[in-house]
Order: structure tokens, then C-alpha cells, then sequence
């Protein structure tokens, strides 16, 4: 019986979501892949979206590896016991490159709509402002969840014994700011 209190219990639902989610990371992955490679460097007003294509490529990779990782678990968490932290840093490191990813949508979406509202403005000084500036500023962006963590938040790595998600991995205080950060 005390086998039985330390395995998880298996919830069907969620294995078959994670399992789902594989699949469209791959997918998804493989996709962005495609589109990296086929990329020429003709016009250097497409190279937002294929920042957003390359941080799709990784967090598809950090994604999938992660989901793979959870649904092992439920069925042999007795031996992968070991990898839980593995499993914490990879979905820290999703949920980066996931804010990371949010930035460079919205440096698209915005420099799309000064490209359609005032032409003549974008294309005289468009090319003042340098891509790179955007994605160093997205990277920055998503490294401030590691900044509230592991500062405001004093978050030691202590992970429960049946905990293979990343919300019951993390204290309070990051919860708190996690869920409110991820809903604006």
C-alpha cells in the first residue's frame, strides 16, 4: 500500500492533453523548422517574423521535451523521480521563451500597423531602429521571470515528491505573479 501512496495518481484527461500538446509541439516545431530554412534574407522587413519563427522552433523543442517528460512521469514516476528538476527548469525555461515569444508578436503587431497606417513615416525611418534591438529586448523580458523567482519571490528549489507540473513547483508568491503576469 505504501508503493500505491507514493506512485501519482494517473488523471486520464491530463496525460491525454499533454499528450496532444506533444504532438502539436512537434508539429508546430517542425513547421517553424521549415520555415527558418526556406528563409532567404531578401527583404529585412520579414526579420521579426523569423525571430518569432526561431523562438517558436525552441520553445516548441522545450515545450515538447517537457510535455514528453510529464506524461513518463505519471506512468513511471518512480524512476524518474530523479529528473524533477530537470522537468522544473525545462518548464521555467518554456515559460521564458514563451514571454520572450509575446514580445516579438507585439514588435510585429506594431510595426505592422505603422507599416499600414503611415507608410511614408515607416519607410523613411524604419530602418533607424535596428531588429536586434526588439529581440534583445524580448530576451530581457523573459528573463524577469527568473528575476522575480529567484529575488522578490525567494524561491528555493524544493519540489513535492508527486509534483510533475510547474505550478505545484513553484512557491506563492512566483504563482501569484506567474498567473498574473501570463494573463495580461
Amino acid at each position: 500500500m505504501s508503493q500505491q501512496s507514493e506512485q501519482p495518481e494517473i488523471n486520464p484527461s491530463a496525460v491525454t492533453i499533454s499528450t496532444l500538446g506533444f504532438v502539436a509541439a512537434l508539429i508546430t516545431c517542425f513547421m517553424n523548422i521549415n520555415l527558418v530554412k526556406n528563409y532567404m534574407r531578401k527583404k529585412n522587413d520579414m526579420t521579426l517574423f523569423y525571430y518569432r519563427f526561431t523562438v517558436d522552433v525552441i520553445l516548441g523543442v522545450l515545450l515538447g521535451s517537457y510535455l514528453l517528460l510529464v506524461v513518463l512521469y505519471s506512468y513511471f514516476s518512480k524512476y524518474l523521480s530523479e529528473y524533477q528538476n530537470f522537468m522544473f527548469y525545462l518548464s521555467l525555461s518554456a515559460s521564458n521563451v514563451g514571454s520572450c515569444r509575446s514580445i516579438i508578436v507585439l514588435s510585429v503587431a506594431i510595426e505592422r500597423m505603422i507599416a499600414a497606417y503611415t507608410p511614408i513615416f515607416f519607410h523613411n525611418y524604419r530602418h533607424r531602429c535596428p531588429n536586434i534591438i526588439f529581440l534583445l529586448l524580448a530576451v530581457l523580458f523573459g528573463l524577469t521571470e527568473d528575476v522575480v523567482l529567484y529575488g522578490p519571490c525567494d524561491f528555493h528549489l524544493n519540489i513535492p515528491k508527486n509534483c510533475a507540473a510547474f505550478g505545484c513547483a513553484i512557491n506563492a508568491c512566483f504563482y501569484s505573479y506567474w498567473t498574473t503576469h501570463k494573463s495580461v
